[in-house]
């Protein structure tokens, strides 16, 4: 009888650079140095291979779950909008809604982020540190081969191929100083209006049918509460 080997079980939130991982972790196991190209994401399973050994999701079923994310929730939100919801083939419906669509379900998205069942599902017990990615690699590199060795993975432990995968990484991320306080952005269109519905600021009674230049006007009058809200929630590099 042949004894299957246990798949281990990563979980993540869309936009939280799960894919890359899954590819990262082939890499160790083979020793390899794969794609080093700087693509909006890394669905693709053919052009990214990934390892065998684990599961990397965001629907996990399994019992023992390990959780990749920080509590930057702002960084892969950003993230989660421009590379799976424009940068996917499989969300063209999003890309191609009017802008009020778009940033209503931006905004549930955002609200979910802040809410229980998130908190839960995934910054209750984070065990590999998403922030580390930009703030401290060399952490990050210690914190990834300390999960594989109490999993008893066999890999190579080649830090400079890690580094050099979070250098690859980095580029495809979306860039928080770039929407903070951006008016033309429909992301941030969509965290401000979350923000609103949070803490009880009342909207016009216009705003879904107001046109997204009076929206835009509304929520310029709160610009200063809105950033200072976000801030917590962002990664500074």
């Amino acid at each position: 009888m042949v004894m299957q080997s246990k798949v281990n079980t990563i979980s993540y939130p869309q936009g939280g650079g799960g894919n890359w991982l899954w590819h990262l972790l082939w890499k160790l196991e083979n020793n390899a140095a794969g794609k080093n190209s700087i693509p909006v994401n890394f669905h693709d399973h053919a052009e990214y291979t990934k390892s065998k050994n684990f599961i990397v999701t965001h629907y996990p079923v399994a019992e023992k779950v390990y959780v990749f994310l920080s509590r930057n929730v702002f960084d892969t939100y950003l993230n989660f909008w421009i590379k799976a919801r424009y940068g996917d083939s499989r969300w063209t419906n999003f890309a191609t809604a009017l802008d009020i669509d778009q940033i209503l379900e931006l905004t549930n998205e955002t609200l979910w982020r802040f809410g229980p069942d998130f908190y839960e599902r995934y910054i209750k017990h984070i065990d590999l540190e998403y922030s580390n990615i930009f703030l401290n690699p060399a952490h990050f590199v210690d914190q990834l081969f300390s999960l594989l060795d109490q999993l008893s993975i066999e890999y190579t432990p080649d830090r400079k191929l890690v580094l050099a995968a979070i250098k690859n990484y980095i580029p495809t991320c979306i860039s928080p100083q770039e929407h903070i306080g951006n008016y033309d952005s429909l992301g941030w269109l969509g965290w401000c209006h979350a923000l609103c519905l949070q803490n009880r600021i009342e909207l016009p009674a216009s705003f879904r049918n107001g046109g997204i230049d009076q929206i835009k006007e509304f929520f310029k009058t709160h610009n200063d509460y809105f950033v200072d809200k976000t801030l917590p929630y962002t990664i500074i590099r």
